[in-house]
């Protein structure tokens, strides 16, 4: 999301949602796959960005936290 301030909400006919926001239009397909990250998968920090390669996770917090690395299989 462009940023976490939410005025409206509406659910198309294939149930994704298109969010309102204070600076634009976001669009959220609710049945793609995700996975939550957090401190119980071992990541701490914001979360800005992040990438899967060679099945691994690299997610990206800006400095002073910098990246990590998390091994196993990402779904």
């Amino acid at each position: 999301m462009q940023n976490n301030t939410v005025l409206c909400i509406y659910e198309d006919l294939s149930q994704n949602l298109w969010l309102g926001l204070d600076n634009g239009i976001d669009y959220v397909e609710l049945g793609a796959p995700f996975s939550i990250i957090g401190s119980k998968q071992g990541v701490e920090g914001t979360g800005y960005a992040s990438i899967v390669h060679d099945d691994k996770l690299f997610p990206f917090d800006p400095p002073p936290r910098g990246s990590f690395i998390r091994n196993g299989p990402v779904a």
